[in-house]
């Protein structure tokens, strides 16, 4: 909640009347550079980051409910915030081509710049604002008719920009309420919305800009909702709607078929073609976006660069449209080889490479246009696509040049600023994409196995393996013992648990995991959670991980999430920073308790036989074997190996990571090296022999 307030605090000191208007498109010079409206800017990649933070800093034990009070308080307190922004100049053509529609004058036939048409030379006065800020005076109207007769009738009630962004600022607000929707259907943490809540692109586009593109992401939203429902008459609804706002939905209209709703089909088309008829006889209804598309180009990265090779534009063009074309019939064929009732993140994931692959192919990509990808991807939460959404603001600096210069360009550094990381990251997932069809069909899964890893824990083996049990998908827990001296054994088999001797060396196959190995050979749920002796199960984890599984058999494993039972602040630190380094880069710790398919286990060896950084290798390894998941759990760990020296033991920790990860790029690591660093253990101590038993 402090957090929050905080984010609150810094929106408001970020929009006083100082930085309203023109004053935060003015440049900024940063560094000896100067940066074009980079007042704007700064305060935006701020707010990007401080979304973030609140992801991490969210508590974890925070209820559904209350999660999604404060996420949507927290989003209409932001948006309130970024209206007094000034309009797009996109709002006074929607105003003026509205007043058009409403006195029964079609936009497609009639230009803004008609000077001798007798039809709008009432409507062309310079002492109407609407009229005087229109851009691209001599061309028609370049939206779809339904958006037209909604902005008629927005025309009618309130001819202002204010009525535009109010309209904008609702539709954004059920597009927040949608996504806490899809969170919940899909069995996702309703954490994830905080990124749409407080996302600066989205705030400034829509309800500062006042950009309707947002209607379109409603639609989309409300029509995945209604596929995962299988309410077959709404969904074809939204989809025949959702064309009005821009064409382009058009394109994923066949992923959203299936056997079951074929039947109901025709009402996409019935919705979609109606507005047309009131304009049907005037034509030229697609002269402006054919133009638009063929003859304009901003901000298109690959667009951009076959420029430089090709010369000619349309030839660019062209080859971004064949290779796009190409994109999509591949998507497609892959869609109708997926299995017969495909889920609802398989439809998204779909619908979101589509949508990216537009965005990296278009000659103009404007930065809203990025939020497209926010309906889908949500179900598919991708760094590299939420860091394009933080950094496709940058491309306002050719906004800002256009203010103060009269020109419309940005500096050369800004493509690649805006597109080169996330194409980086991208670029990382697919090559590890690549190996997924590898791994055998996921199917449902039902039962959990855990697997403890043990030496000398009598004192939390019991309460450990008690609050697993308590779990009824628990089909059995299976505590491998690595030479407990103590009462461990005899309280793990007390508390019903199955104990597995391992004998082996930590330098020969040993050591935790070599214990994790054994454990994982011989356990037959249909997922194996590892987890380990000083941590406690918070009541229906193991239920909802089940439930995540079934409804997205792409994920092959991750990490459910902890939170440290101590106090102390450099605690909470490690909380925020292990939650980040899950989320963003796929690596989590044991004691944040990681689990995995019992069959791509098989099919991979997850679980490697190191005596240390066997939780970073089985982390790597699980990305390679399919997407993995951070599920913001809140099972609570003693922060026991942290607390040894402290701040001293922290970095001691975070370096042998790094190092183990840089060292992995030039192939096998020495793990025995850094196990024997660790912990202090002399190069001739040894003991054991190789071996386990089940007793």
């Amino acid at each position: 909640m402090a957090f929050g307030l905080l984010s609150l605090v810094f929106l408001g000191l970020s929009l006083q009347t100082g930085n309203l208007g023109e004053a935060c498109f003015q440049p900024l010079l940063l560094a000896g550079m100067v940066l074009p409206a980079g007042h704007l800017l700064v305060r935006l990649l701020g707010l990007f980051v401080l979304s973030w933070l609140l992801l991490l800093v969210f508590p974890a034990s925070t209820g559904r409910r209350r999660a999604r009070f404060f996420i949507f308080a927290l989003g209409l307190s932001a948006r309130i915030c970024f209206l007094p922004l000034p309009a797009s100049d996109d709002v006074h053509r929607y105003l003026w081509e509205g007043s058009l529609v409403a006195q029964g004058i079609s936009p497609y036939a009639h230009p803004p710049d008609g000077r001798f048409d007798p039809a709008v030379e009432p409507f062309r006065k310079a002492s109407d604002p609407h009229w005087m800020g229109i851009n691209h005076r001599g061309m028609t109207a370049i939206y779809p008719p339904g958006l037209l007769v909604l902005l008629s009738g927005i025309a009618r009630i309130s001819r202002t920009p204010l009525a535009i962004k109010i309209l904008a600022m609702s539709a954004d607000m059920c597009v927040l309420w949608a996504i806490m929707q899809l969170l919940t259907v899909s069995a996702m943490p309703p954490f994830w919305a905080l990124l749409y809540a407080c996302n600066p692109l989205v705030l400034w586009a829509f309800t500062g800009e006042g950009h309707l593109d947002v209607l379109q992401i409603f639609l989309l939203s409300l029509a995945l909702l209604a596929w995962q429902e299988r309410r077959w008459g709404l969904m074809f609804v939204c989809l025949g709607l959702s064309i009005h706002v821009k064409y382009l939905p058009l394109i994923l209209w066949p992923f959203f078929l299936t056997r079951e709703n074929l039947s109901r089909a025709w009402i996409a088309p019935i919705i979609a073609g109606l507005p047309f008829l009131p304009f049907a006889g005037e034509g030229g209804i697609f002269q402006t976006i054919s133009t638009f598309s063929t003859e304009f180009s901003f901000n298109g990265p690959l667009h951009s660069l076959l420029k430089i090779f090709t010369v000619s534009g349309p030839s660019a063009t062209t080859a971004c449209l064949l290779l796009g074309g190409a994109i999509w019939v591949a998507m497609f064929k892959k869609h109708l080889q997926s299995e017969t009732a495909p889920r609802l993140s398989t439809l998204a994931n779909d619908c979101l490479v589509v949508f990216g692959a537009v965005l990296f192919l278009s000659p103009t990509v404007h930065p809203w246009y990025v939020a497209w990808l926010f309906p889908f991807l949500f179900l598919r939460p991708t760094f590299a696509w939420f860091l394009l959404t933080g950094l496709a603001p940058l491309a306002a600096m050719a906004t800002g040049n256009f203010r103060v210069t009269g020109v419309w360009n940005m500096p050369g550094w800004v493509l690649p600023a805006i597109w080169g990381p996330s194409t980086l990251f991208l670029f990382c997932d697919f090559i590890r994409s690549r190996s997924f069809s590898l791994v055998p069909k996921l199917n449902f899964v039902h039962t959990i196995s855990v697997i403890i890893p043990v030496q000398n824990e009598a004192g939390n083996v019991s309460r450990c393996a008690t609050a697993c049990f308590a779990e009824t998908v628990v089909q059995e827990v299976i505590v491998v013992d690595g030479g407990s001296t103590d009462d461990t054994v005899k309280k793990a088999r007390a508390a019903g648990a199955v104990v597995v001797h391992c004998h082996r060396p930590w330098n020969r196959g040993g050591g935790r995991g070599g214990q994790i190995a054994l454990g994982a050979a011989s356990a037959g749920g249909d997922v194996l959670v590892v987890v380990h002796a000083d941590t406690l199960i918070s009541p229906g984890t193991f239920v909802h991980l089940l439930e995540f599984l079934n409804q997205h058999p792409e994920v092959s494993g991750g990490s459910i999430g902890s939170v440290f039972s101590g106090n102390g602040f450099h605690l909470r630190l490690l909380e925020w920073a292990n939650r980040f380094r899950a989320i963003c880069l796929g690596i989590s710790f044991g004691d944040q308790v990681q689990f995995c398919r019992r069959s791509s286990h098989q099919a991979r060896d997850l679980f490697p036989n190191m005596p240390l950084m066997e939780d970073v290798e089985f982390s790597l390894r699980v990305t390679q074997a399919g997407p993995s998941t951070h599920l913001f759990g809140c099972c609570q760990v003693e922060p026991r190996q942290w607390d040894i020296g402290s701040w001293n033991r922290t970095r001691m920790i975070l370096s042998l990571v790094g190092r183990y990860l840089w060292r992995r790029l030039g192939g096998p690591v020495d793990t025995v090296a850094m196990y024997r660093e660790y912990y202090r253990v002399p190069v001739e101590k040894q003991h054991g022999v190789s071996g386990g038993e089940l007793t």
